[in-house]
C-alpha cells in the first residue's frame, strides 16, 4: 500500500482519481480552506483531509515530512474555467503555490514520482496536432501560468532530482464534471429538457473520457525512466461543438434544443485552428492509449447523470 498525496482532490479530475485509487492506497488530500469538497462527501471518512495554506511552505514541509508520501499527484489549479479570471490568483495558485510544493517535496527527497498536471492551454492555438516538442505559445494567463508551472517541474527535476512528470490534459469529460462545461451542459439540458445556449458551432476540442485520464495518471506514476518528461493526454481526435451535439442527438437518440449564438469573430482562434493532441509519445513511452471512444464515453456519461441527478444539489452555490 502506497502513501499518496493528492492536491486539487475536490475538483472534477481529482475527485475521480481519489475514488479510483483509495481502496488500494493510503490517501491524503491537500485542500484549501475555501475548497468546496462536495464531490468527496461520500468518502470523506475513508481518506485523510489536510487543510493547507499553500502559501506557507513551512507548513507544507511539515505535513509532507509527517505523511512520508510515496507519490504526489498535483492537480490543484485555478483559471481553467470561464469564471476564474483573476490574474493574480491564477499566478499565485499555479506558479507560486506549485513552487512551494515542489520545493518541499525536493527537500523531502524520498518520492517515487511527482505527477504534475498540466494543460493543453500551454500550447496556444495550433494548426495541426499538438506535440510535446512544439513551441508553446499560450495566449491567455491560465496557459501562461500552467506553462511556467510545467517549466518549474522540469527545473526541480534537473536541479534537485524531483521525479516529476507533467501530463498535459486535453478536454476531459465524464461524471462529476464542473457546471458550465460543454458536456455537462449538454447532458443536463437533455435531462431537464432545457434550451441549450451555445456560442460557436465550429470551435473544436480533443475530448478524453475521465476513466482514460485516470488510467494515464496511474500508468505514468509507475513507469520508470520518464522523469522530467511531458506527455499529452488526449484522444488524438477532435470534434466540433456542433459535431458533439449531433452525436448526442443521433447516436444517443436524445432530443436537444439548441440556440446558437455568433461569437466567431471574438473567438476566431478557436474556430480557425485545431485543438487536438498528438499522443504518439505517451503511447510509446508509457504504453497508454485511450480505451473509451467518444460515442461510448458520452453514453457512459449520460447514464451516470441519469442515475445521479441529485449529486450536484450538494454543491455550494
Amino acid at each position: 500500500m502506497s502513501k499518496i498525496i493528492v492536491t486539487g482532490a475536490s475538483g472534477f479530475v481529482g475527485a475521480n482519481l481519489v475514488k479510483k485509487i483509495m481502496n488500494k492506497n493510503e490517501i491524503h488530500i491537500f485542500t484549501r480552506k475555501e475548497s468546496d469538497t462536495w464531490r468527496l462527501n461520500d468518502i470523506k471518512s475513508e481518506i485523510n483531509v489536510q487543510t493547507i495554506n499553500f502559501e506557507n511552505k513551512n507548513k507544507i514541509q511539515s505535513v509532507v515530512n509527517k505523511i512520508k508520501p510515496d507519490y504526489v499527484f498535483h492537480l490543484a489549479t485555478y483559471g481553467g474555467y470561464p469564471f476564474q479570471q483573476d490574474v493574480k490568483t491564477i499566478v499565485d495558485s499555479n506558479i507560486q503555490n506549485s513552487i512551494n510544493l515542489m520545493q518541499s517535496l525536493s527537500e523531502y527527497g524520498r518520492l517515487e514520482k511527482f505527477i504534475n498536471i498540466g494543460s493543453s492551454s500551454e500550447y496556444g492555438p495550433k494548426t495541426k496536432p499538438m506535440k510535446e516538442i512544439d513551441l508553446a505559445s499560450p495566449i491567455f494567463p491560465y496557459g501562461i501560468a500552467k506553462l511556467t508551472q510545467t517549466n518549474f517541474a522540469k527545473y526541480f527535476f534537473i536541479k534537485n532530482g524531483l521525479p516529476s512528470v507533467t501530463l498535459r490534459l486535453f478536454s476531459v469529460y465524464g461524471p462529476l464534471e464542473e457546471p458550465g462545461r460543454l458536456i455537462y451542459d449538454i447532458m443536463t439540458s437533455v435531462l431537464r429538457k432545457n434550451l441549450l445556449k451555445l456560442a460557436s458551432k465550429k470551435a473544436k476540442r480533443d475530448f478524453i473520457f475521465i476513466e482514460d485520464v485516470i488510467e494515464a495518471i496511474e500508468k505514468t506514476s509507475k513507469t520508470p525512466n520518464i522523469e522530467g518528461g511531458i506527455f499529452n493526454v488526449g484522444s488524438g481526435k477532435e470534434y466540433s461543438v456542433e459535431g458533439t451535439v449531433n452525436i448526442v442527438q443521433s447516436k444517443l437518440k436524445k432530443d436537444l434544443k439548441v440556440s446558437w449564438g455568433n461569437n466567431e469573430k471574438q473567438r476566431s482562434f478557436e474556430t480557425n485552428n485545431h485543438w487536438i493532441a498528438d499522443i504518439s509519445k505517451i503511447k510509446k513511452e508509457v504504453k497508454w492509449k485511450p480505451k473509451v471512444n467518444f460515442e461510448k464515453g458520452l453514453e457512459k456519461t449520460f447514464e451516470w447523470y441519469e442515475n445521479n441527478a441529485n449529486t450536484y444539489k450538494t454543491k455550494k452555490s
